[in-house]
């Protein structure tokens, strides 16, 4: 079984009129839901860059069953 890594930043994308911010938290609920088989053995939240924006890096690896 590999142990893998992932990293969730902000994703901003211009709607309408605006810019939108997904952001991390976001983005990992919906990649656990594609993916059930996933068990998360560690995360880390760092804020990178001069906005501190959160970046979040799981180390996971996909269950055997």
């Amino acid at each position: 079984m590999k142990t893998r890594f992932i990293t969730f930043r902000p994703i901003w994308e211009y709607r309408g009129n605006c810019n939108v911010c997904i952001s991390p938290e976001v983005q990992i609920n919906d990649w656990l839901k594609e993916n059930p088989d996933i068990e998360i053995i560690h995360w880390q939240a760092c804020p990178v860059g001069d906005h501190n924006e959160l970046y979040i890096t799981i180390q996971y690896r996909e269950r055997e069953d």
